[in-house]
């Protein structure tokens, strides 16, 4: 996965929102002296696809001033209504603070396109939207991999997890 890093001024801070894609390299042959490179590209799913556009529409709500204004890892889970829209968002994990908590929430209240998930039954899903405020980028790289071993242990413990639609982070 490649990480892609957007940043937001807040209140003098920088917030940073890390977004994962999902396009896959993979290297086949190892080249000899004066023989070409063979590189194969794994095009993405269409879940790939679906995520890197829904994390893109996250990314620009929360590129907006006042966003994020601690650093922090919020995750936030919630079901669609009938015309597709978050609804039922619950606080999954805080930031440990309320105003960027609230933030995230409120970028999340707001994405569009999340009914056209590549899913069965898409309205009896539940999603998950991942999010990481940073003011520096060591602290995105800790807090990153911080989601990433969480996120893990998270699938591997509860079987009923692993039907949760994540994106984000």
């Amino acid at each position: 996965m490649n990480p892609s890093t957007y940043y937001t001024r807040s209140l003098g801070t920088r917030a940073l929102a890390l977004v994962l894609t999902a396009t896959t390299f993979g290297v086949f042959n190892s080249p000899a002296v004066g023989q070409e490179l063979v590189v194969a590209v794994t095009p993405p799913t269409e879940m790939e696809v679906w995520s890197k556009t829904v994390t893109r529409n996250l990314d620009r709500r929360l590129a907006r001033p006042g966003i994020g204004s601690t650093s922090g890892i919020v995750q936030l889970r919630f079901t669609l209504d009938e015309e597709g829209h978050p609804e039922n968002i619950l606080l999954f994990r805080s930031s440990g603070n309320r105003r960027t908590d609230r933030a995230a929430m409120d970028a999340v209240r707001y994405l569009n396109g999340l009914n056209e998930a590549p899913v069965r039954n898409v309205y009896e899903q539940t999603f998950q939207a991942n999010i990481v405020f940073a003011t520096d980028q060591p602290e995105l790289k800790q807090f990153t991999e911080e989601l990433r071993l969480s996120e893990i242990e998270r699938l591997a413990q509860a079987s009923t997890d692993s039907d949760v639609i994540s994106f984000g982070a």
